[in-house]
């Protein structure tokens, strides 16, 4: 019985001595992961540190790259720091490509597209338009629409500008370093969120730029930007660092062709939009402006349009844009909702008669034109 006793208790005392001998060796193989991750996570650190230094070393002049080691913790040196020198997007794109990404997006517009698609050849090419493009038409006439798909193709961030809300140049180049609240400009601000200098920038309503300022002319700033043997060394005031926007794209919309200066006009390339003809606008309104604007406002499925209705808000606008079209589709869509919250319904169609309910007088259409 002792034995037995003495035989089971050295089997549990061995089994305690090698649970811990094995439980030591799990924590020094935890303390040797640490270790080694934390090594890593050094080593990283310092070879992206090091990566960083080359690039702005490259990029900056002699005595700017003296004065950013100098002040590597204050604001203007984390600015220079961010900038992504170098970082370029490649477009793997054919032409093909891009003209699909038009069709799926765009009905119509044959012209227009066959513009842009030879403009885009030779950017597949060369990496870079030969100058920015310029869009001119009414409002609602799919010029963004045509600036979204291109970017869409290319693979590339888009940001859109509202050139009238530009009071100054600072909004684009920034604002001198030596003032206390200075601050960085909308190009270089963009292209460090974005992390590389590959970025479609729309210029809306460049027709409506202001022309002068106390702090200088936006136009001014604009013609530099665009001008090819500047853009390749844009200086942002707030950091007097020349960056290559050289690989940006830009493109400009603008309702009045006679209200942008003759030295803009010649920088650009130009591209009207003509008003759609009434086959092109049906067509538009069925199968773009009434699906989108169901889907937007989550009742797929519930309502609907009888095949009469688009052709009837057509006639009644009369010769509008396709923003006015928009806009009367999305009241309707409004007016159908309340009717399936007002009366229980679960669908429902939208019929000409509705027309009538959401605008009932004929003379006049809801936009003010006389119909």
């Amino acid at each position: 019985m002792k034995n037995q006793e003495r035989h089971g208790s050295f089997n549990i005392d061995d089994l305690i001595k090698r649970i811990d001998k094995k439980l030591e060796a799990l924590d020094d193989d935890i303390e040797e992961e640490e270790q080694t991750e934390f090594e890593l996570s050094f080593e990283r650190r310092m070879a992206e540190k090091q990566k960083i230094e080359e690039r702005v070393k490259k990029h900056l002049s002699p005595k700017q790259y003296a004065e950013w080691t100098e002040n590597r913790m204050k604001p203007w040196a984390k600015i220079v720091e961010s900038i992504p020198f170098g970082q370029y997007r490649t477009p793997y794109i054919t032409l093909k490509g891009i003209s699909e990404e038009f069709d799926r997006n765009i009905i119509g517009r044959e012209a227009e597209k066959a513009e842009m698609l030879r403009k885009t050849a030779s950017f597949i090419v060369n990496g870079r338009f030969r100058r920015p493009l310029l869009f001119v038409g009414a409002p609602g006439e799919g010029k963004s629409c045509f600036a979204k798909c291109l970017a869409s193709a290319l693979g590339y961030p888009i940001r859109y500008i509202n050139v009238p809300s530009l009071n100054s140049p600072i909004a684009l180049c920034g604002s001198e370093r030596h003032y206390e609240n200075s601050r960085i400009g909308g190009l270089l601000q963009s292209v460090i969120e974005e992390e590389a200098l590959s970025v479609v920038f729309v210029f809306d309503e460049i027709d409506k730029a202001v022309t002068d300022s106390s702090d200088g002319s936006v136009e001014a700033a604009l013609l530099a930007l665009f001008d090819p043997m500047w853009n390749g060394a844009f200086t942002d005031r707030s950091v007097g660092v020349a960056v290559d926007f050289s690989r940006s794209i830009f493109i400009c919309t603008a309702n009045d062709l006679s209200s942008i200066s003759e030295p803009m006009r010649d920088r650009m390339d130009i591209i009207r939009f003509e008003p759609y003809t009434s086959e092109q606008a049906l067509s538009i309104v069925e199968n773009m402006t009434i699906p989108r604007a169901i889907e937007s406002s989550g009742v797929q499925g519930r309502v609907r349009f009888a095949p009469e209705v688009a052709g009837e808000v057509i006639r009644r606008v009369g010769e509008g844009s396709m923003r006015d079209y928009e806009k009367m589709i999305e009241q309707l869509v409004d007016h159908a909702i309340y009717m399936l919250l007002s009366k229980g319904r679960k669908r429902y169609t939208v019929t000409v008669e509705d027309l009538d309910k959401v605008w009932p007088s004929k003379k006049t259409n809801p936009l003010g034109f006389s119909a």
